[in-house]
């Protein structure tokens, strides 16, 4: 840091590793940079924005966008990359674990599970006991601390047609098409420090999909009188016709 700190790109080979594999939940593919006068918003506010100079809304990696400041009452700071500055205070604990209040899922793996850097949940520390090389859809939502560990997870994957007109964004908890696989997930992964709120599932052994095909996958979970929507997602499988996880 010390080296390259007045240089156009400080701290460059640290901040895109951190910012590909640590920083966000499902980091892009590719991310790529061209203009700091790029703003993201509506109409309004990119007309104003021409007005005066303004910075890049979506972290470049040049020198302009990579000062930042820290703010303590309590406790001493020192200058350092935000890579290291949480560890000034105790990897910030009182940061919302999203994942304790919120329906959601995703696609995970040993190898890229291996690179977050802070351990919040069991299973940032237990994701060491899985297979080097198998799939695991992992589910977190508060409605599982109320309900037993077998209660059985409903899983639909469906093919997204080439041209479709419909897009379904994380978060949008849209039922998949009723033409789409049937899964039924009984029995998590079991892990010594178990998660109240939070289930891991590996796949049936022979599911297989098409290669590099973009499909849509959603879960629910049943209750006597209506059922309970968990997630819905988009995602790519990989050459061998696996979900790709990132």
């Amino acid at each position: 840091m010390a080296a390259t700190l007045t240089n156009r790109y400080p701290l460059a080979p640290e901040r895109i590793v951190g910012g590909l594999t640590r920083v966000t939940l499902n980091p892009a593919t590719i991310l790529i940079s061209l203009d700091n006068h790029y703003v993201n918003s509506g109409w309004w506010v990119k007309q104003g924005s021409r007005l005066v100079n303004c910075g890049s809304t979506h972290g470049a990696l040049d020198d302009l966008n990579s000062d930042g400041i820290l703010l303590s009452n309590f406790a001493p700071t020192q200058d350092t990359s935000t890579g290291r500055v949480a560890g000034q205070f105790d990897d910030f604990p009182e940061v919302v674990d999203f994942r304790a209040k919120e329906n959601d899922a995703e696609w995970v793996t040993k190898p890229e599970q291996a690179m977050a850097r802070i351990a919040r949940r069991p299973f940032d520390r237990d994701f060491i006991q899985l297979p080097d090389n198998d799939v695991f859809l992992r589910i977190w939502s508060p409605q599982f601390a109320r309900l037993d560990t077998n209660v059985p997870v409903e899983v639909v994957i469906a093919k997204i047609p080439g041209y479709s007109s419909v897009e379904i964004r994380r978060g949008d908890h849209k039922p998949a098409a009723e033409t789409g696989l049937h899964l039924t997930l009984n029995v998590p992964f079991s892990f010594p420090e178990r998660s109240a709120g939070e289930r891991i599932y590996a796949l049936p052994p022979g599911l297989t999909l098409e290669p590099q095909t973009r499909y849509k996958i959603s879960g629910e979970i049943r209750e006597p009188n209506h059922a309970i929507r968990l997630f819905a997602f988009n995602f790519y499988t990989n050459r061998d016709g696996r979900p790709a996880a990132f």
